[in-house]
């Protein structure tokens, strides 16, 4: 064994690295769930540090949004050890798509990655908002219910926005963004410490308005004294929808069997307040009920199992 490590590592390919990864994380952490004689099997979670969906202390979730979704569902499954390991996004679905025995908590459900990997939802998110300095609020065109018209907004050179150029605003701010012409009033930023410095930019009146999530701007808000004086608003955007996100494990036996287990828990924990408010208490009130109707159908929905259809081979 210690002789296919050091050729591994050696001459490290893709596919190479893959298998590493999954013998180490194999003979290190003993994930799969095979009952031992003297001590429970175990139990692998990824997630990412990216507050406050993980609010991530000594590498174990705490308080963020999907921290509690994890909390009811591990505490709900004391036959297993949990382990958890902070991985990137591209890490954990490599894992994922390299059939790794682990499970990988708080991610965005495709349709491409659901060719190799199971889900069960969490939540459907609230829709990105649009972040507005309150100055500039006269100049947003809007809609009777108060919604951005992003698409009249993005054609506008009057008002400045501020954006990241590598990241996906999901497909209707996506493509509206695509087709604004190059000399609109739109600046590009490098997105860091969870979208700090583009609010910031906002605060200092260099740009008027970006993209964001509710929730972090007021996780954002509640760090900085001065960006929560700011008096920054969420405007919701017409015709937007948010993006569901839940547990995801790899498509494979392993990985179909703890769905499944995953899913029944998920189930039987729909109705405790700790889930039902885990996204509500990082949102302004004016969002809560904007999106009350949608974000109650999916919860009712939550209450039921996943189509076995999903978990099929």
């Amino acid at each position: 064994m210690h002789s296919l490590i050091s050729i591994r590592l050696s001459r490290p390919t893709p596919n190479s690295w893959r298998l590493l990864i999954g013998l180490c994380l194999f003979i290190c952490l003993q994930i799969p769930l095979k009952s031992g004689a003297a001590e429970k099997p175990r139990m692998l979670w990824m997630v990412q540090d990216v507050p406050p969906g993980f609010i991530l202390v000594n590498g174990k979730p705490t308080e963020g949004i999907f921290d509690k979704v994890i909390q009811l569902v591990t505490d709900d499954w004391p036959e297993v050890e949990h382990d958890f390991v902070e991985v990137t996004i591209p890490r954990g679905l490599a894992n994922l798509s390299g059939g790794v025995e682990s499970c990988f908590a708080g991610v965005l459900m495709t349709p491409e990655r659901e060719t190799f990997a199971y889900y069960s939802l969490m939540y459907q998110l609230v829709p990105l908002q649009l972040i507005v300095r309150p100055e500039a609020i006269s100049r947003i065109p809007m809609n009777a219910l108060g919604e951005v018209l992003l698409e009249s907004l993005l054609g506008r050179a009057d008002v400045r926005g501020i954006i990241e150029p590598q990241r996906s605003y999901g497909p209707l701010a996506d493509a509206y963004l695509r087709r604004r012409g190059p000399t609109l009033g739109i600046s590009n930023a490098i997105r860091s410490d969870s979208g700090a410095s583009t609010l910031k930019m906002l605060m200092l009146n260099r740009a008027d308005y970006t993209l964001e999530y509710d929730f972090i701007l007021a996780y954002q808000q509640a760090r900085s004294p001065e960006l929560k004086a700011s008096g920054l608003r969420a405007l919701p955007i017409a015709g937007s929808t948010g993006p569901l996100v839940g547990f995801a494990c790899p498509r494979t036996d392993w990985g179909r069997r703890v769905i499944k287990k995953i899913d029944a828990l998920m189930v039987r924990n729909s109705r405790r307040p700790e889930y039902l408010n885990s996204q509500n208490r990082w949102l302004t009130r004016e969002t809560v009920k904007h999106y009350k109707a949608s974000q109650d159908a999916f919860f009712r929905q939550r209450t039921k199992p996943t189509d076995p259809a999903k978990y099929a081979q």
